[in-house]
């Protein structure tokens, strides 16, 4: 069972609001989620926007119950001991307009953090457990601290108008723009960190500005120009934490 709702532009010209909330019963466990998100216009050319969301996820039939063993050794056994795996995540961001040396600058300074009880991952068998496990299963799923973590940002750019020398006022923008990443730490010390980011996820092609330049070799004759945000872009980092 589930229910969304979400602001009108009736309701504020400045402010977007939505919430979520999803209850489940499966087998005797029963859990609530939800998420908040919102979008706000501090002034003209600074907003703010942020979102909070809750998940939870159940241990499928491979993590309980799943053998696997084609080889003999190293193989992979289920574990019906799992706990359901519960996540809280927070995006907040702050962004606006700038103008550097007669341009218009679009700026946006993002961060999040994610915390996940009982991350069902696989694991070396404990020792605990090896004589409950036939000869070979040297591997199951467990539940571990967080260790992977990812999140997503919309962005939403309200239609502009600019004053074009030669055209008028024209519009642009009035576009959605989606961006996504995970991480995941390479060691349980959490010193070493691979992420991968991807900006521009559905490639939408938009312009950030509009202007006018003059032909040469021409008094008044003008041309129309764009500025295009980035295309769809991948970045792949390491990090190491001291």
């Amino acid at each position: 069972m589930f229910t969304q709702i979400r602001s009108l532009v009736t309701l504020s010209q400045r402010a977007r609001f939505a919430a979520g909330v999803r209850y489940n019963n499966t087998d005797g466990t029963d859990s609530t989620v939800w998420n908040v998100s919102g979008f706000y216009d501090l002034t003209d050319r600074l907003f703010i926007q942020g979102m909070v969301a809750m998940s939870f996820l159940l241990p499928s039939a491979e993590n309980l119950y799943r053998i696997l063993c084609p080889t003999g050794v190293n193989c992979t056994h289920g574990n019906t001991n799992l706990a359901p795996e519960q996540s809280l995540a927070v995006n907040l961001s702050l962004g606006g307009q700038i103008t550097f040396v007669q341009r218009m600058l679009e700026w946006q300074l993002n961060g999040w953090d994610r915390t996940v009880d009982n991350l069902i991952t696989t694991a070396p068998t404990p020792v605990a457990q090896l004589g409950a496990f036939p000869a070979g299963f040297t591997r199951t799923f467990i539940n571990i601290p967080d260790k992977i973590g990812a999140n997503v940002a919309v962005k939403f750019t309200g239609e502009k108008t600019a004053n074009v020398t030669g055209f008028g006022p024209l519009a642009y923008a009035n576009n959605y723009v989606v961006d996504a990443g995970v991480y995941v730490y390479l060691d349980q010390a959490r010193a070493h960190r691979v992420t991968l980011r991807l900006e521009n996820l559905l490639d939408e092609t938009y312009a950030t500005a509009v202007n006018s330049a003059v032909l040469a070799g021409t008094a008044n004759q003008h041309f129309l120009w764009q500025r295009l945000a980035p295309p769809r872009t991948v970045q792949l980092n390491y990090s190491y934490y001291l």
